[in-house]
């Protein structure tokens, strides 16, 4: 009877963690290193791991991560559940996990956090256990460097598009009854005999964004890692932005590379209402307000005049010009 084949790991991501007695160290995704430090060893330690977990829910799927501490060099396999498994030089897994890792306090607040957490449920903080001296961007399609075949297929798979819409037939004209004729009737005799050609149904068109009635406000949009700006009532946010359905493109400095391309948009109506959407940014978009509030990809969020967005890194006041 044959045994069951044992689970390999994929060679791409790798996560490489050096932790030191004094509570620093260096982590390293796919050979990018990060200066870390935390207030214990084992906050630290929880750090990683919440870090290669971040990874692994991005690729689907386990992540190895090699960690050195002073009791030696171990390999593990961390799943994006947060289950740790022993790893070996080979790629193969083992079938048993460790023990659950331990809730570690959060960075801001010190509430217990789960190496699975994004967002501390009591001070609001993205990532409660993050390391990092400097924030790091959570993988992205920008930021692979050497993924496997399997992944490039998967990511290809979400960028494509909706398939073009079908092509409507048209219905063929009908022979003009007593007219003898063993073919379609000419457009003359349709003439004569008072028919009129029938109709052929329009070809569909996809929906497109309604252009705001009336431009009358701009923004004044006030950055924590730039100069503030002053932009038409309509733009759009990010590292490199699209001008999507006509919005001012501004670009956002992000010292940890957490703003995506398009991060979100920001719009004023004819009423001079704001708007905010997160445009699917990979950190996400929220609001800070009382409690903050996380923005669902895709929905049109109002805010007041003067609230505070944060950006993944960054942080945007917006606020109506004068």
């Amino acid at each position: 009877m044959t045994g069951t084949r044992p689970e390999v790991l994929a060679r791409w991501p790798r996560v490489r963690a050096d932790l030191r007695t004094d509570a620093t160290g260096t982590l390293s995704v796919n050979d990018v290193d990060h200066a870390c430090s935390a207030a214990s060893v084992a906050r630290l330690r929880a750090g990683v791991l919440a870090r290669c977990v971040a990874v692994a829910t991005t690729v689907h799927r386990p992540v190895r991560l090699e960690i050195t501490d002073s009791l030696g060099t171990q390999q593990l396999a961390v799943s994006p559940d947060g289950t740790v498994r022993g790893a070996h030089d080979d790629g193969t897994v083992d079938a048993v996990a460790e023990p659950p890792v331990e809730a570690s306090p959060c960075r801001r607040c010190d509430v217990p956090q789960q190496v699975t957490t994004t967002t501390c449920a009591s001070c609001g903080v993205l990532e409660p256990l993050r390391v990092e001296l400097v924030p790091v961007a959570v993988l992205d399609a920008d930021t692979l460097v050497h993924p496997d075949d399997e992944l490039i297929e998967r990511l290809r798979a979400t960028l494509v598009d909706a398939a073009p819409p079908p092509v409507v037939p048209v219905t063929p004209v009908p022979a003009v009854v007593g007219s003898g004729a063993s073919g379609p009737a000419s457009f003359e005799s349709l003439l004569d005999v008072g028919l009129d050609p029938e109709p052929v149904a329009p070809r569909p068109t996809r929906a497109r964004r309604a252009a705001p009635a009336v431009r009358a406000r701009s923004l004044h949009l006030t950055f924590s890692t730039q100069a503030s700006v002053t932009a038409p009532d309509g733009v759009s946010l990010g590292r490199d932005p699209a001008p999507a359905d006509g919005r001012h493109p501004v670009r956002v400095a992000s010292p940890g590379m957490q703003v995506s391309k398009t991060h979100a948009f920001i719009d004023v109506d004819d009423h001079g209402r704001l708007f905010v959407t997160d445009c699917r940014s990979t950190n996400g978009t929220r609001v800070l307000s009382e409690p903050p509030v996380r923005l669902d990809p895709g929905s049109r969020h109002e805010i007041a005049p003067g609230t505070t967005l944060e950006l993944g890194d960054v942080r945007c006041t917006v606020t109506l010009a004068d």
